[in-house]
């Protein structure tokens, strides 16, 4: 007769004082169970190359309890950038920033100190989409980190003493009034788009209930890259309020022929190509770390470290 017995292994943490390459050879033995439908591996493990596998259900232990990372959660994982294994690298902060740039120059700067202080960056393709973090179900419910998002042309002070007004109103008062400081302190107090995305950021996570887990923190200059030495990308160039302001001008002369963009103009203008290989070489060109990033890394190691 056929054998028709189910076969249960139960294995634990099958990749422990393996090398990475022969964690990767032990991964792809056990896979070739999964065709067998009656085979049933139920594996305790951290291998980013079992939880990233397609056919694996995965399930994260948390309080005494399992929670299934669902179907449904791992797109909202590749959404923003992630994998199943991500949400067991014990990370404290997701630190989401407007795009690749900012990643580019806050990893140079920082790498260390952000791995130290388990801080990922997560770029989300500008503060319009800000709205996919605060609806991801997988990172509020499936890891504890806090999310710190960055967006330009902000200050920091203001947007954080805003933030801790209106958190204490809610606990006085209601979700309400915590609403309205937010309109009032941040969105109405700037009116500028990035005032808006962030407004509506923080607004979202106070009617979801995970505003405990947020923090806004702003950079005063318009874009990035106006920390890094002007002359490293327009040779002769003395300053960015100097362009920004020929910017200006060209949009009230020409609007019809100067990019709305400022960093599209500014790249047209010197036919820059704004890679990482450009990018970093204005890094290494600082003469000291600016202020206000030293002063971002700083509140995010103080998040990670509370």
């Amino acid at each position: 007769a056929p054998e028709t017995r189910s076969l249960i292994a139960l294995i634990d943490e099958p990749e422990a004082s393996l090398h990475r390459a022969a964690e990767a050879h032990m991964a792809a033995a056990l896979q070739t169970f999964s065709p067998d439908p009656l085979a049933h591996l139920v594996v305790a493990t951290h291998s980013p190359h079992l939880l990233d596998h397609r056919e694996a259900h995965v399930l994260q232990a948390q309080d005494g309890a399992f929670r299934e990372v669902s179907g449904e959660d791992v797109g909202d994982l590749s959404h923003l950038g992630l994998h199943p294994s991500d949400l067991l690298n014990r990370t404290r902060v997701f630190v989401v920033v407007e795009g690749h740039h900012e990643e580019v120059i806050l990893t140079a700067l920082f790498g260390d100190r952000l791995r130290a202080a388990r801080a990922v960056i997560l770029p989300v393709g500008g503060a319009k989409h800000l709205s996919a973090v605060t609806d991801s179900r997988v990172l509020f419910d499936f890891t504890g980190a806090h999310v710190v998002a960055v967006v330009d042309s902000q200050r920091s002070d203001v947007l954080r003493q805003a933030w801790d007004d209106a958190l204490a109103a809610k606990t006085a008062h209601g979700i309400d009034d915590a609403v309205t400081i937010v309109i009032d302190r941040i969105k109405n107090a700037s009116r500028t788009d990035e005032a808006g995305f962030i407004s509506s950021w923080l607004i979202s996570g106070l009617r979801k209930g995970i505003d405990g887990r947020l923090t806004p923190l702003g950079l005063s200059r318009g874009d990035v890259l106006e920390y890094l030495p002007v002359s490293s990308f327009v040779p002769g160039a003395t300053s960015w309020d100097e362009l920004r302001e020929t910017h200006r001008l060209g949009r009230e002369q020409r609007p019809e022929k100067t990019p709305k963009d400022f960093k599209t103009w500014f790249a047209r203008q010197g036919g820059i190509v704004l890679d990482d290989d450009t990018i970093l070489a204005a890094v290494a060109a600082l003469p000291a770390v600016p202020a206000e990033l030293e002063e971002l890394m700083s509140a995010v190691a103080t998040i990670a470290a509370s």
